[in-house]
């Protein structure tokens, strides 16, 4: 089969010995064979391209520049990315204060094998606060920490002993308070935190470790409940659920666990995820947690879908993910993304840098322990207690209402769906008013001050007797002027809101109520009766000196000179934002991270569409501070065009240059630039603040030093620069658009980068402020890390498949097996272009409806759901999963570069490999009598036979597949025996060269026969180090798994729980088969080219793993593995019919 007949005569496989040269190359290796170039013509005259060989022949001496450019690139390249990403962007500043706690661990011992098969791996501990929890009973609300990746159970240290402070802080409080306060020791429970020791687990890379964390979770929770029964009173009731907070795979641990058999219905009812990857794995190397990935994340998007309306098992479950934004570099935030996974009535996803009073990014590891995050992580659990409820919690609307107090800005809509579908898990109708009244103001009309339209309130030194008390804002009157004006206030003092000291009820007497002394914000309205007072609750605020109010038969009197407005308080409305200690120098560069002690005082700032105000006529800016306060206010109301920006230029732009943004001297407090091609996470912008005042001693007139937040509107990500003077300069960044992440697709289209400046328009002499941005490419290629760890890993795959193509051509038609050099530099020189301009157009073809369709269709596994389909609730969402996941003509060069760099990595590790190969050699090289023996005898042309010794491993390695070694293992060990077989190659090649050098073969046959001997040996070393470079390529997709397998070596008792997966022992058979038969110095037969059966079917192959590497490698990296171990069977099925048609001509 792989010879013919032509006219008649045996043609054998064995390349003619005139056409062939093994003359040494100075800029190659000493052992690649050369092809003449009347070889060359002779193939592709049979293959009827005689026009492609003069390119052919020129490649080996003409493109060496091109071949160490694409080195000096891909290395440059490499890096350029580790140094971008190692130093972070430059503003991201740590800014963690150290928690301290005095923790003590008690370990559920009741949880054995009776409970669960996973007591002899894993324990289950109940943290405890020293000095403060003394009870080792669980008697609060039960709360399950659960470790990530390599993960400790001691991580729960720091969160447990903040919530047992607060707890019993507010205990005190509460006991040490007035007896008549609502409020009851009885009615607080403390929180009761579990937490699992998994022997450090990793989770990351093994589906099926993975899926025990969550069965092993799922009995604990019943365990843990069934403890309660037994020791709660009849005051209230036993919990039926749990919390869980879930750091890193953690998180999804967590959101496995209620897709699982094993998992009670309503026994979770909260999730809070740290930096939790929710949307795709970390690295994709093993099957399991791939298709982990895919399920759950199907499951809790099918449970929302309108096919289980009043069945749907996460109705009342609320999901909350954090993110630590850039100073995480272990994984990447945006995968913490849950948009396309829960409804926002049910959760929502947040960065830390927008968390109020965290205002920082936080690392991977210290989300765990950072002590001003924790203080707030705390809060918003025992805000979202009610000990009443079986549950433990508050329903679904409060939970989701105290999560957003506590975790968001302010600044964030309230959730609503676009597509207006009913769905019974959407809450409560949230009204887009102020609300009624609740507040009654009296005043004297003489400490009134009526700013006028346009015109600006500044109030400085709060408290002084020369500015009036009560300033009055009037609101537009018509529906027109409504839509079109907004209302803004900024103080650095707290905006103060009623008291239960201050309320009333109008129809009975009442007492003068307390005053307190700050700040108030009102809209009012003249009350059009009396009736509106009566049969009402309202705080008071009696503004008048010496005058009094008095309620008779249900009617309000006032004194001459007094006036009284119905007013709502919406100072409770403003939210936080940070403030800057210090002034800052004039030569400030970098603008001030956030502070992070406890003094830190916030700024206040309240922002009113005039339409949220209809229905009022005024906003009343109340000072009721009794002494000198420093301080200020600053209030307007302005139209709605001057307070924002749309800036449409497209991307390309902020490449080539500097994109300014003006903003005029007399502009709003608060102006928003929005810059509607900036989405995109995989780029960094630089910034600057101008313009720069020259002139030497100038002064700052200004209430505050200008500021800035960058936000985009989903997910939840802000951060704030504080102190910009002109001349500063940061970077910025936002988690938009990522690659393989599910986004929002809203009228807007992409989530961009907003730019919110508060700036009191005073400073910097009068003159207008610019904002310069432009993309920063050093720091963008940090970027790169996270997103594409795992692409310099598959895409050289490609490349390899390619000249593995171009070598298998050649050899079927001349018998020549091209060096693993020689083919890559063909493939360089006639097809690389070919390959990038493909590449550079590939994600405008991918982002086509029907071309995605197809590629579902040839993947089928793949999740292609994407939020859009007629049985989905969710804002329209969608995802790129193929290729490097790009928006169409969206950074197209990207495809190229990497193309590039795997072409550069391709040449570097075949000339780091031949150096190894040599060196080894040189070791081995025989000094004596005794070493040379031993080398000729495992190497040498005379070995001895191991053969049998070799199969005899070989096939106690597969046996071992079967029942305890993964697969992985058995991988790694043929790697290292197809390293040995290339040194044993060579080794043999440099043994026939020495003899043909120093035996005298004056005869012509014997000279034929040495010729022909060196140049099979040429051949079969090409052959071997090409499949090595092959297998090495694949070593970092097996390697993870393989590490998990080691690591459970390390767990007493590891036999009473097998692998569980990795078995599949035909995964690995015929890879090792054809190690086995390189290792006995076998070359591969030609493949048959007449027919072109076996040649097509080669190709088809081939082609194949090229396409599925290109296309879906970055996402199923783990199936390269079984692709090449497919090629490799054919291979072996090439080898056997070789040998049988062998036997055959043996016996004829």
């Amino acid at each position: 089969m792989f010879s013919h007949t032509e006219g008649g005569s045996h043609v054998s496989n064995r390349p003619n010995v005139e056409n062939l040269s093994t003359a040494h190359d100075t800029t190659t290796n000493d052992f690649s064979p050369t092809i003449k170039p009347n070889v060359l013509m002779s193939i592709f005259d049979s293959l009827g391209k005689p026009n492609q060989v003069k390119p052919l022949i020129q490649a080996r001496r003409s493109s060496w520049y091109v071949v160490w450019s694409l080195i000096v690139l891909s290395i440059a390249f490499i890096v350029l990315c580790s140094m971008s990403f190692l130093r972070g962007n430059g503003t991201d500043v740590r800014q963690c204060r150290m928690s301290y706690m005095t923790p003590s661990y008690t370990e559920i011992t009741g949880f054995d094998g009776n409970y669960t098969r996973f007591a002899s791996k894993y324990s289950l501990f109940l943290y405890r606060e020293r000095y403060l929890d003394t009870s080792t009973t669980p008697s609060g609300v039960p709360v399950i920490f659960i470790p990530g990746n390599a993960g400790s159970y001691r991580q729960v240290r720091a969160i447990a002993a903040e919530c047992a402070h607060q707890f019993y802080n507010t205990r005190s409080a509460i006991f040490n308070s007035s007896s008549n306060s609502i409020l009851s020791t009885d009615f607080q429970r403390g929180l009761d935190f579990f937490t699992a020791d998994f022997g450090e687990d990793l989770t990351a890379f093994h589906g099926k470790t993975l899926l025990d964390q969550a069965e092993y979770l799922n009995e604990a929770i019943a365990y843990i409940l069934s403890m309660y029964k037994k020791s709660s009173s009849s005051e209230f009731p036993a919990p039926s659920s749990v919390i869980l907070i879930g750091h890193s795979m953690g998180g999804m641990v967590a959101r496995t666990m209620v897709t699982l058999p094993s998992y009670r219905p309503n026994t979770v009812n909260t999730i809070l995820t740290l930096a939790a990857p929710h949307s795709m794995p970390p690295v994709s190397v093993d099957r399991d947690v791939v298709q982990l990935y895919e399920g759950v994340n199907r499951y809790w998007e099918k449970s929302f879908s309108q096919e289980l309306i009043g069945r749907n098992p996460l109705a009342s479950v609320v999901l909350i993910s954090i993110a630590g934004g850039k100073l995480d570099q272990m994984i990447s935030s945006d995968h913490a993304s849950v948009a396309a996974i829960v409804p926002p009535t049910n959760g929502f996803t947040v960065y830390t840098s927008s968390i109020p009073f965290v205002w920082s990014g936080i690392d991977h590891q210290a989300i765990v322990w950072c002590d001003q995050f924790r203080q707030v992580i705390a809060r918003s659990l025992m805000d979202a207690l009610d000990v009443r409820n079986p549950s433990k919690t508050k329903t679904l609307a409060s939970r989701m209402d105290a999560f957003r107090r506590h975790l968001l800005t302010g600044f964030e809509p309230e959730p609503q769906y676009p597509k207006r579908r009913f769905h019974p898990t959407i809450g409560k109708d949230y009204s887009t008013a102020v609300g009624p009244p609740d507040t009654v103001l009296i005043a004297d009309d003489i400490g009134m001050n009526v700013v006028p339209n346009g015109q600006r309130l500044h109030l400085d030194g709060l408290g002084s007797r020369d500015n009036a008390v009560t300033h009055l804002m009037p609101l537009p009157s018509t529906m027109e002027n409504l839509n079109d004006t907004h209302l803004s206030l900024l103080s650095n003092r707290p905006l103060l809101h009623p008291t239960k000291y201050a309320t009333i009820d109008m129809n009975n007497d009442f007492e003068d109520s307390e005053l307190y002394h700050g700040i108030y914000m009102l809209a009012c309205k003249y009350p059009n009766s009396a009736k509106e007072l009566s049969d009402s609750l309202f705080s008071i605020l009696d503004l008048r000196k010496y005058t009094s109010m008095r309620s008779s038969n249900n009617q309000m009197t006032l004194d001459k000179g007094n006036i009284g407005l119905m007013c709502k308080n919406i100072g409770g409305h403003a939210v936080v934002l940070p403030q800057a200690k210090t002034a800052p120098p004039t030569t400030q560069k970098k603008p001030q991270p956030v502070a992070p002690d406890d003094e830190h005082e916030p700024m206040y700032y309240a922002n009113f569409n005039s339409t949220l105000l209809s229905g009022y006529s005024y906003v009343v800016v109340v000072d009721t501070n009794e002494y000198l306060t420093p301080g200020f206010v600053l209030a307007e109301n302005r139209p709605n065009c001057q307070a924002k920006i749309q800036i449409s230029d497209s991307l390309w732009k902020y490449f080539v240059g500097w994109k300014t943004v003006e903003i005029p001297a007399n502009s709003p407090i608060e102006v928003d630039a929005s810059f509607e091609s900036l989405w995109s996470s995989l780029l960094a912008y630089r910034v600057k603040i101008g313009p720069v005042d020259k002139k030497k001693g100038s002064k700052r007139n200004d209430f505050f030093t200008p500021f800035m937040r960058q936000y985009i509107q989903e997910p939840f990500e802000s951060k704030y620069y504080l102190n910009l003077v002109p001349g500063s300069e940061f970077v910025v960044n936002v988690h938009g658009v990522a690659p393989f992440t599910p986004y929002s697709v809203t009228s807007e289209w992409y989530s961009n980068l907003h730019l919110q400046v508060w700036n009191d328009g005073t400073g910097n002499n009068g003159k207008p402020m610019e904002i310069q941005i432009t993309v920063d490419i050093m720091n963008s290629l940090g970027q790169l890390v996270l997103h594409y760890r795992t692409a310099l890993c598959i895409l050289p795959i490609f490349i390899v498949v390619c000249v593995l193509m171009i070598q298998l051509e050649v050899h079927a038609y001349s018998a020549v097996f091209l060096s693993f050099e020689q083919g890559l530099r063909i493939f360089t020189k006639k097809y690389l272009w070919g390959v990038l301009i493909l590449t550079t157009l590939l994600p405008m073809f991918l982002t086509n409806s029907f071309v995605e369709q197809f590629f579902y269709y040839i993947e089928p596994m793949m999740d292609s759901s994407s939020g859009e389909g007629p049985s989905s609730i969710f804002t329209a969402t969608r995802k790129n999963q193929f290729f490097l996941g790009l928006e169409s003509t969206h950074l197209c060069f990207l495809g190229p570069l990497f193309i590039l760099v795997s072409t550069g990595l391709n040449f570097a590790s075949y000339y780091v490999l031949m150096a190894i190969l040599h060196l080894v050699l040189y070791i081995l090289k025989p000094p004596g009598r005794v070493l040379g023996t031993m080398t000729n005898a495992l190497f040498g042309t005379r070995m001895i036979s191991l053969r049998p010794l070799r199969i005899a491993i070989i096939l106690a390695l597969l046996v071992g597949v079967v029942f305890i070694l993964p697969q992985q293992l058995v991988f790694m060990v043929g790697s290292c025996m197809q390293l040995g077989a290339c040194v044993k190659a060579i080794h043999n090649l440099r043994s026939i060269k020495d003899n043909c050098s120093s035996e005298e073969a004056n005869e012509r046959k014997q000279q034929q026969r040495q010729t022909t001997n060196s140049e099979e040996g040429e051949n079969l070393v090409n052959y071997a180090v090409t499949v090595l470079i092959a297998m090495l390529w694949i070593v970092p997709i097996n390697a993870p798994v393989l590490a998990v397998w080691i690591r459970n070596l390390s767990v007493s008792q590891w036999w009473q729980i097998p692998f569980g997966s990795n078995h599949d022992v035909l995964s690995i058979a015929p890879l090792m088969m054809l190690v086995e038969k390189i290792t006995s110095g076998k070359m591969l037969p030609r493949i048959n080219s007449v027919g072109c059966s076996q040649l097509f079917f080669t190709r088809a192959m081939l082609l194949y793993i090229a396409f599925y590497c290109l296309i879906f490698g970055i996402q199923r990296a783990y199936w390269l593995h079984n692709l090449v171990n497919f090629f490799a069977a054919w291979l072996v099925v090439i080898y056997i019919e070789q040998d049988l048609e062998d036997i055959n001509t043996t016996d004829d």
